[in-house]
Formats: C-alpha cells, structure tokens, sequence
C-alpha cells in the first residue's frame, strides 16, 4: 500500500512539473541578434507565408477584430496571438529565435531606424498602392483580406511621425495601477502611433500581413511584462476592467479566437506560454536618465550644484540593467521638490523630464476620449488619412498635456 502511494506521489509529481515552464525561451530585441541568427528569422517568416501559416493568423486577427480591441482583452489576445506565430515560426525552424521591435529607442525620428534598411525589414512602399520592394519580404502578395502587395505608406510621405520615448513608456507603467489603465493606455496611445506610422497593411485589421506587426506587438506584450515585474506578486493575476466600459470581466473569460485558452493561462508568460523578454537597455538607461533628472531639480532647487549630465537614452543605453522588480523608480527623491515646467514642449525633451507625475484631471478626461474612438482604421483613403492624422495628433496632444500638468504640480 505505502509503496503504491509514493508511486501515485510520483505520478503526480511529474505531472505537475511537467506542466511547469523549466526554460523560458527568451525573446530580444532584433537589433542583438547576428546576422545569421536574423537571416533564419526571415527565412522562416517567409516559410509561413508560403505555406498558410501568416494568413491563417491574419485571417484570425480580422475575424475576432471586434472583440480583440476595444476591450480589456486587448493585451491577454495579443500576447497568445504573438506566441502562435512564435510557434508557426518553430514549426518550420525549430529553435529559431523570436525577436521584438523595441521602438522607443527610435522614437524621435523613427525613419532613421535599422529595421527600415534593406538588413532588416525594408522601407516604404512604392507607387499608388505603397507596394513593398525593398528588404526581405519585398514584392510579397498577400490573400488578406483580399488579393493585394504586401503595403506600407508612411503617415508623413516619406518620414514616419515620433513614436513614444523611452521616458514616457517607463512613467505610463509607473502611473497605471490597474490592468485595465495600462491596457487602453498602450493600446490607444503608443501602440496606435506605430501601427498609423507604418500604415499600408498595419493601419488595417490585417495588419499581420506585415511582419513588423509582431515585431511591434511583441514590444507591446513586453510592456506589460515589464509592468508586470514592477510587482510581481500581484501583477502576474491582475486581470481587470478598468479604464473600459465593459462589464466584469474574469480570468476564466475564453480568448477570442483561442476556444481553449482562458485568459488566466495567458498572465505570466514565464510559466504556461513559457517565455521572457530580455531587455534592449533603454528601460535601465531610461531608470537611470529620470534619476539624474529627479537629483539635478532637488539640486536646483535646494539652490545645490547641478551636473552637466544631459545625455538621453541613447547615451546610457550601454548601463547593465536593472530588474524591475527590485530597481529603485526614478520617481524616488529625498526631500520636497518642486517640478519645474520645461521651455518647450517637445514631446521627448518633456518625457525626460516628467518624472513620476500623474494626470490632471483634463488630461484624464482626454485620454477617456481617445479611448472611446475607434481607432481601428483602415484603407488610405483621404477621409481615413485625416482621421488617422487626427487620432494621432490627439495622442500627442495627451501626452504632452499629461507631463506638462504633472510638471506643473496639476492634479
């Protein structure tokens, strides 16, 4: 008898670790992997094309478009979403690795960018139908939705408008105490901007026709992980509606389009979906930056030394980086200071210097706004561009309000 139950202890035992994730498979950013390593990455990009893979999940992601955005499911259906096409990818090429598009790190002048080079992911498209000719998935044809090349027309002609910077990403985290914020606030603000820069495909509900799609949402999927880490013993089950005007929403609730996945399996990616993220360097070197920012205003203010230290992320991008769970914000200061409101209003040069601010209450207000719009737009027709045009500049128009009020001491 006691022999038989140390066998069904064992039994269990094993099921239950063989549930378990042992190795994270982790994910980089592009720009850190080799060119080999890169070069099997495309190549199994357009394995999955030739053989179904990407359009099954474009076809997918246009099918559920109407549950998937809008709702507190945003970033959970995402996250499964870029994960099926990480495992499309290894169906083809087991190991191959699964990179992100860390975005920030290019956001004042996005066209500047490596990935928009003939090594990378190709630029612009060419002609009327803003076809692609350039880089490794040029001149692809796509069945999603309808018959058409593979498009991309950037929202400002040749040039792409700013993205969100490193700083502003780093203080919406630190701002969102509820999933739910964080959700609407990524999907309708930093998200938005890349999909309506890129535009052509990716401004359209098949915008996975265009690998820069999970390039890009595997940098949003990464935000929340990072959010996540900030306090990982809640952060990890935190599932919420707020910021959203559905009703109670659960872990148990089933994910569009995955009838077998519930949205609790998809909460920690480090167990059931098994992976992490590894960090491009702009988190820890941002962390540092605000420090700086918070020790030069306390310095200023106490009427101290300030440090000639001005470099942004770029400059610190070689710091090693700090965990997010353990590193201290770059909100922390010691004694009572008094945000100073910067000359201008350049998006990045406030970003750097808003430290932990939080809304105003116009700036909330905007945000709720933007929130409620559909921004799902697709098409480049003209009355579609100045929609886009306009969703875009409501997103600037918030952040700078955002860090400007905080800066001012608004609330």
């Amino acid at each position: 008898m006691a022999k038989s139950l140390l066998v069904l202890a064992a039994l269990c035992l094993a099921t239950v670790a063989s549930s378990q994730c042992m190795n994270p498979t982790p994910r980089p950013e592009i720009r850190s992997l080799s060119a080999e390593d890169r070069g099997r990455f495309f190549r199994a990009l357009n394995q999955i094309r030739s053989n179904g893979e990407l359009d099954r999940l474009s076809r997918l992601h246009v099918e559920n478009a109407d549950s998937i955005h809008g709702h507190p499911v945003f970033l959970a259906f995402h996250r499964v979403f870029v994960n099926d096409f990480a495992a499309a990818l290894n169906r083809v090429d087991p190991g191959v690795p699964v990179p992100y598009w860390d975005w920030s790190l290019d956001a004042s002048n996005p066209i500047t960018s490596d990935l928009f080079t003939n090594d990378y992911l190709g630029g612009n498209g060419k002609g009327d139908q803003g076809c692609v000719q350039s880089g490794p998935f040029a001149n692809w044809q796509m069945s999603v939705d309808s018959p058409h090349c593979l498009s991309r027309k950037f929202n400002q002609g040749n040039s792409i408008a700013p993205f969100w910077p490193p700083e502003a990403l780093l203080s919406m985290q630190k701002t969102c105490a509820q999933y739910g914020a964080l959700s609407s606030g990524i999907e309708n603000g930093c998200h938005g901007a890349v999909h309506l820069g890129i535009s052509g495909d990716m401004s359209t509900m098949f915008a996975p026709n265009d690998p820069f799609f999970f390039l890009h949402h595997g940098m949003v999927d990464k935000l929340w992980y990072d959010w996540q880490l900030m306090e990982p013993n809640t952060r990890f089950q935190q599932y919420d509606n707020s910021n959203y005007k559905d009703g109670q929403v659960s872990g148990d609730d089933i994910i569009p389009g995955y009838p077998g996945m519930r949205v609790k399996d998809s909460l920690d990616p480090r167990s059931g979906l098994c992976y992490v993220y590894v960090d491009s360097g702009s988190r820890a070197a941002t962390k540092r930056l605000m420090q700086e920012i918070d020790r030069q205003t306390s310095g200023k203010n106490a009427g101290g030394p300030m440090s000639t230290q001005t470099g942004g992320p770029s400059q610190l991008a070689s710091a090693p980086p700090m965990a997010p769970s353990s590193a201290p914000g770059p909100g922390a200061q010691t004694g009572t200071t008094s945000p100073m409101r910067p000359q201008n209003t350049d998006i990045a040069a406030a970003a750097r210097a808003s430290g932990n601010g939080s809304p105003s209450a116009e700036s909330a207000a905007q945000l709720n706004d933007i929130t409620t719009q559909v921004s799902r737009l697709s098409g480049n027709d003209d009355s579609k561009a100045s929609a886009s045009a306009a969703l875009h500049n409501q997103q600037i128009n918030f952040l700078q309000n955002t860090l400007l009020n905080s800066m001012a001491g608004g609330r």
